[in-house]
Order: structure tokens, then sequence, then C-alpha cells
């Protein structure tokens, strides 16, 4: 497993556990109001700005110790319509079941607006570092 990869699995990691933490503030301050902060767009503003901080180090660290090729560039070509594809599906389909929940009062809860655009965000990552590391695994037929 090369420099690529290893740094991949760890931006990953990273990604879910941003995720992650993401989810459980904004469910424990919208749906509980048990969170000490009491606003969860300050705690989603820190951990959205921490995990880019440590994201970019991550990304200066492997182009310093990569040098991109064609091969390269096919993973990250891969990845990308694979993320584009993923997103478009999962923003759709958040956007339309929450037409459908809340259709009949006429109005959505505006944190789950705040939920979509940061959930979207953090998924993006998520699933362009999963998909690059799938194709970086897995192989293509592109050296044959």
């Amino acid at each position: 497993m090369n420099t690529g990869v290893k740094l991949t699995i760890v931006n990953l990691i990273m990604w879910c556990l941003a995720f992650a933490a993401f989810t459980f503030i904004f469910i424990l301050d919208t749906q509980f109001n048990e969170f000490p902060m009491q606003n969860y767009r300050v705690s989603t503003a820190i951990i959205f700005m921490l995990s880019n901080i440590i994201n970019l180090v991550i990304v200066c660290i492997q182009r310093r110790n990569e040098k991109s090729d064609e091969r390269n560039k096919y993973f990250e070509s891969l990845s990308a319509t694979a993320t584009m594809i993923v997103i478009m599906l999962i923003i759709f389909s958040g956007s339309i079941t929450l037409y459908v929940i809340y259709e009949k009062s006429g109005l959505v809860p505006v944190d789950w607006l705040w939920y979509i655009a940061y959930g979207g965000t953090f998924i993006v990552f998520i699933v362009f570092n999963l998909a690059y590391l799938i194709v970086s695994l897995k192989g293509t037929k592109y050296d044959s």
C-alpha cells in the first residue's frame, strides 16, 4: 500500500468522524435541545473548519510525496464522477423526503436545510475518498 492510499484512508476516517460528530450534535441540539452549546451552527462551523484544515494538511503531504501521473488523474476522474452521481442522488432523495414529510404543513424546518447543506458537503469528501480508495485498490484495466 503506497503513501497516497494510506493518506486517503486517514482522510476518509477523518471525514467520517467529522460527519458523525456533526450529525450527533445536530440531532441532540435540534431534536432534543440537550447539547450544552445550544447552537449547532457554531459547533458545525468549528467541526467543518477543523476538518478542512486537516484535509489541507493531508493533501499537501500527499502532493509532496507523490508525483502526479496519468494513472492518478484517471483515478481522480473516476472518483469525481462517482462522487457527483452519489451526491446528486442523496441531495435529491433527501430533498424529496423532506417535501413528502412536510407537504401538508407547507413548512420545512430550517434546521434540515442547514443539515442538507453541510451534510452534503461532508458526504462529498467521504464519497470522493472512498471512491478513490476503491478505484486505486481495485485497479483498472488502464495499464493493460
